[in-house]
């Protein structure tokens, strides 16, 4: 599945994000569906967030871990009456369904690929939900909610999360209807000032949030903490693959490395795995980078070690023949002020 890098201005685009709205086809990424009366209790057994206090109407962030609490995908779990939709990168649809079905015994569930089914678009921003406000039926009153909209005569699962400090919501429509949907969202944002988005200028707001992404920032070498994805985690649902392990570092020990910033005294980005140093020692690699239309220079997400480069520590980028220096920060790189 293909996706627009931008559609001709990418700063314009990452403006449209931060001040208005921003439309952005995600159709790129992959849907699985369980169905079978034993799919919450079997889920919840795979998985590192509490699905069965997850209500139908609302959906939660989780992962999917190894023995060894190293993180294999993450995904939304998306609560439905008879369903769990699972929305996650596409790359891992294979894995994840394959990864279940190894663990289906007598249980009750089937789980489905039903990523060419549907058509994912998202829209986020400050005029996120003005766009929705349009159209009939109620709106997810809080994050972690989801209704089911009309649009057309299809029926549109509505989903309310947020993109680091930024709202957003999902949408997920049958394919046939994709195409028609899109154009209606397309003209009702422009209205509100909001415009299509490629994903240069999701990256651009990604980094500047600090949310890793699976394939670049973290994988099946790294354990939630280390990554800062503790917030996907049910410290109190019980027993589920790499239970132990994460449980055992929350409560007795603490990460080498962790995902940090680094605000780079440059304005071109800096390239993946570049070397961090500390004088002469090396202490991290950078994951993912961009240009921060907001800071004005280069920023990264880095893995660097907890006890060599703290906050606030200057940094030298293993560049060859460039300029490099920097500056560790907490993540994400700007807090901002809650809207009211």
């Amino acid at each position: 599945m293909e996706s627009p890098e931008h559609f001709g201005n990418p700063e314009r685009e990452y403006a449209a994000l931060r001040e208005t709205l921003g439309l952005l086809d995600c159709s790129f990424r992959g849907t699985l569906e369980l169905e079978g009366k034993d799919r919450v209790s079997f889920l919840h057994g795979l998985v590192t967030q509490d699905i069965k206090g997850l209500k139908s109407g609302n959906c939660a962030y989780s992962l999917m871990t190894t023995n060894k609490a190293r993180i294999m995908a993450d995904m939304f779990v998306y609560a439905l009456p008879d369903s769990l939709i699972l929305d996650l990168v596409r790359q891992n649809v294979d894995k994840v369904k394959g990864e279940l079905e190894k663990y289906i015994f007598v249980e009750d569930v089937t789980v489905k690929d039903v990523s060419h089914e549907c058509r994912h678009f998202s829209l986020l921003g400050p005029a996120a939900s003005a766009v929705l406000k349009r159209r009939p039926g109620a709106l997810p009153e809080e994050e972690g909610k989801f209704e089911l909209h009309t649009f057309g005569g299809e029926t549109v699962l509505v989903g309310r999360t947020s993109y680091g400090q930024v709202p957003r919501f999902d949408l997920f429509v049958p394919t046939r209807s994709g195409e028609s949907l899109w154009t209606l969202l397309v003209a009702e944002s422009r209205t509100l000032g909001g415009i299509p988005v490629g994903t240069t200028a999701l990256e651009m707001l990604r980094i500047e949030e600090g949310i890793p992404l699976y394939g670049m920032d973290f994988d099946e070498t790294v354990m939630p903490a280390e990554a800062g994805l503790e917030h996907a985690v049910s410290f109190t649902k019980g027993c589920y693959v790499g239970q132990e392990p994460i449980a055992r570092l929350k409560h007795r020990g603490h990460v080498n490395k962790l995902l940090c910033g680094v605000k780079a005294d440059r304005d071109t980005p800096i390239p993946p795995d570049t070397a961090i140093f500390a004088g002469e020692r090396e202490i991290g690699r950078v994951t993912s980078a961009a240009r921060s239309p907001l800071l004005k220079c280069a920023i990264a997400l880095a893995y660097v070690r907890v006890a060599e480069g703290p906050p606030n520590t200057e940094i030298r980028l293993g560049l060859k023949g460039e300029e490099g220096d920097g500056t560790v920060v907490s993540l994400p790189f700007v807090h901002l002020p809650k809207a009211p």
